[in-house]
Parts: structure tokens; sequence; C-alpha cells
């Protein structure tokens, strides 16, 4: 396909409005409308396409260029996108525009550019005799929970037992951000993706009126103080290695669960953080956070306690003795869950049935209060903290030695000088959701 009918392929998936999870005035997401473009555009062209329905009523597009052996290359793509508000006014973000060496809209280059660039190449292929089949799908809820991606992934697994296919890789056709330092000439392709992990903090301080607030412990004044310790540390994060550079832990939410006002000092805190990962294992990041923990919560003790000290001084009393210091302790949620069960047998129907009381709250904030409901049959003594992971999850992935990345870098060094490869890819992706199937 030419470069001129790619890009104007790329004009029509940008002129529909995809915002993820965004629905039209007939209640239907908007997400639907790239799914069903796509769709007729493979049909058009004569190739095999089907619709994989989401259980939440989006869709993922499947288009299949079958081959003559078992193997089988998958390409991956995503039709939604992020909103619009950084446009600015009076701006149609779904109109393409061009200021003579790159094109401007809402989803050109994450990733309709992408898309077109897939669909141009199996209309390309189509009539030759291929030993290897393709295999695209493009899916929606990339930039939210990967719901589209999940979904695929079963309906992958699904004809790799029905009809024996032999996944040997996988594509994403997603866009790159560059950093200064590396060279803008060059077509990069990268061999893997980092993972990504959302370590979660609850918090329970110990109740206290304002009026007395030294008898007892503000949860938020507890994880801030771990969150100060935690936020943008290089120490924290994963070491750079030869094969891959992250980006320290980026908070993403902190909150407490007071829905009015009272004059009680807050008893309850989670925060939630990005944390990227490429060698290091969830149980790892979990052994570092409650090192890190056990120092903040006892440094907010401390620092509390001084605090008491000081205006006991100041206004001539004498110091009481608080006996919930001895009783602070960070715990791992798998260490809060097996006491609980001690405490409630049927501690798993418990915690389902609860979940429905829940329902209209996010992941996240769900998370924390199963955490709060099993610390409390857990019989926990404040104060305390809980290291706990919440969704989602992206593994890392990168196999050096795979046939696929080798005949890669074969292929590539055909072009030295304009194209390049590197380890792994430092943003998320969803490709190593496919790392199970690839053999």
């Amino acid at each position: 396909m030419n470069p001129d009918d790619l890009i104007t392929l790329t004009k029509d998936l940008v002129a529909l409005n995809s915002i993820s999870g965004s629905k039209n005035e007939t209640g239907a997401f908007n997400e639907n409308g790239v799914a069903e473009y796509i769709f007729s555009y493979a049909t058009s062209h004569g190739l095999p396409t089907k619709y994989i329905e989401v259980p939440d009523g989006r869709r993922c597009v499947a288009v299949m260029l079958p081959g003559t052996s078992r193997q089988t290359i998958v390409i991956i793509a995503h039709h939604d996108t992020v909103g619009v508000e950084d446009y600015p006014s009076g701006t149609n973000p779904f109109e393409v525009r061009s200021d003579g060496t790159f094109l401007h809209g809402r989803g050109v280059a994450d990733m309709k550019s992408g898309i077109a660039v897939a669909l141009g190449l199996l209309v390309d292929l189509r009539n030759e005799k291929l030993k290897t089949s393709i295999l695209f799908i493009s899916s929606p809820d990339e930039e939210n929970e990967s719901a589209g991606m999940r979904t695929a992934v079963q309906y992958l697994g699904n004809l790799k037992k029905k009809y024996k296919f032999n996944y040997i890789g996988a594509l994403n056709v997603d866009s790159l951000l560059e950093d200064e330092t590396q060279e803008k000439t060059k077509l990069a392709i990268l061999g893997g993706s980092v993972g990504k992990l959302l370590p979660c903090v609850y918090v329970e301080g110990r109740s206290a009126h304002v009026s007395a607030p030294y008898a007892g412990i503000s949860a938020d004044f507890i994880g801030s103080m771990l969150v100060s310790e935690i936020e943008t540390n290089p120490r924290v994060g994963e070491k750079p290695s030869r094969n891959s550079v992250v980006p320290p832990p980026s908070l993403l939410k902190l909150s407490d669960f007071k829905t009015d006002y009272s004059v009680e000092i807050p008893l309850h805190f989670f925060a939630y953080f990005n944390y990227l990962v490429f060698e290091t294992t969830p149980r790892e990041v979990l052994q570092k956070l409650k090192i890190i923990a056990e120092k903040s919560l006892k440094k907010s003790i401390e620092i509390n306690f001084s605090r008491y000290l000081t205006f006991q001084k100041s206004v001539h009393k004498p110091n009481e003795h608080r006996a919930w210091e001895r009783n602070a302790r960070v715990y791992t949620y798998e260490e809060v869950y097996e006491t609980a069960l001690k405490n409630d047998p049927y501690l798993d129907q418990t915690i389902h049935t609860s979940t429905d009381t829940y329902a209209h709250l996010d992941l996240r904030e769900k998370s924390a209060h199963i955490v709060q409901l099993v610390s409390k049959i857990a019989r926990l003594q404040t104060p305390f903290v809980v290291l706990y992971f919440a969704p989602p999850y992206y593994p890392s992935s990168y196999n050096a030695n795979s046939p696929f990345i080798k005949t890669i870098k074969n292929v590539l060094q055909k072009y030295e000088g304009t194209s390049g490869f590197r380890f792994t890819y430092s943003g998320v992706s969803e490709g190593p959701e496919f790392r199970i199937l690839v053999t």
C-alpha cells in the first residue's frame, strides 16, 4: 500500500471518536465504531474477519491471513484512545492536520496509524502464498483495564487448542515515545516490554478526637510519610540493567475513606503506585516495600511522640503511657489473609459476598475495601500497614534467544543506519499478555 493510501486510512480511523470507555448518544461504546470500520475494510478486501465480543459490550476485531502451516504471527493493536481534554478550544481533535513533517490528531500515533499499517500489510500480502499465517487483532480498552486484550488472549488460547496453532511471535504496532538522547532518524524496533505492577498501601491509624490528637495517630500522616519515601525514588525502583532502564515508582492515587466532615482524625488511608519492572519479581517488590513501610511507620510514630512530649511540656502536663505504639506493624496481604482465615473458615465466601457492596467502585478502591474487611476479621491491632497488589498487572517479556527475535535482528541488518534494535520498551504495553501463548 502506498504512503498516500496509508495516510488516508489513518485519517478515516482518526475521524472516528473512540475515546476509551466513552459512549455515543444511543449508549453504544464509541470504540465499536472503529471495530466496525476495520471489519468492513478488511472484508471489502477479501480478508477473513471476525468480531470477538468483550463481556462489557465492546468488541475486538480479528483479521486472518492464512498460511500453509500452523505457524502463526500475531499482530496486535488497540483502537481506543485517551481523552481530548488537552486539545485547545475550537480545535477538532478528530480531524488530522499536517505541519509538513508530522500528522496531528487524537490517536494518530497511539495508535491508528499502526492499525493502518497492519491493514495495509495484510492487503499487500493477501495474494501471496505464505507458509506462516498472520493474525491481526485490534482491541478496545487498552488505555484503561485492557478488557479487550484479556478477552483476545482467551480467544487465541481457544484457537491454539482447537486448531493447534503455533504462535511463534507477536508484533505490537503501537507508537514509540523516544527520549532526547535517542536518534530520531532511526526506526526503532523493540524486542520486548517491561512489566507493570500496581503495589498498594492500606493504612489504619488509631482513632482520636481532634481535642486529644495524641491519643491516637492519623492514618493520613503515616501514609504520607510512606508515600514520600516511595514517590519517584530511584532507590526503590528496579536498578538499570543492560536490557532495560525503567523509571522509578510513581504515585497514581492517595485517599482516605472519609465521606463527610468529622472531627475524628483520619482512620483509613490507601495509595497505589505505578511500578515498572523487567527482572524484579512481585515478591521482591513486596519485600523492598515492606522494609520502607516499616521504617516509615516507625518514623511517623517517633515524630508523633516527639511532638506529644513537646506539647505536654508546653502545657505543664505529665506524659501518659501510650501502649498502642508497641502494636504498630507492617503486614503483607498474604499474612493478613492467613490470620483472618483462622477467625473465619468461610473467608472467601465472606469476601465474595462483600464485593456486591463495592460493585460501583473502581477496582483499586474495591481492593482497598476488601483489605479493610479482611484486616478487621484478622483483628489486627492498630496502627498497622498492609501491602498488596491490585489490578492491572502486565508481565515483562523478552527472550533474546527466540527464533522470532533473531529473525527480526537479521532482517534489520539489511537496513543498517536506518533502523535500530533495542531490548525493551520502557513504557507499558499489552504485548506481554501473549507471553503464555508464544512458544
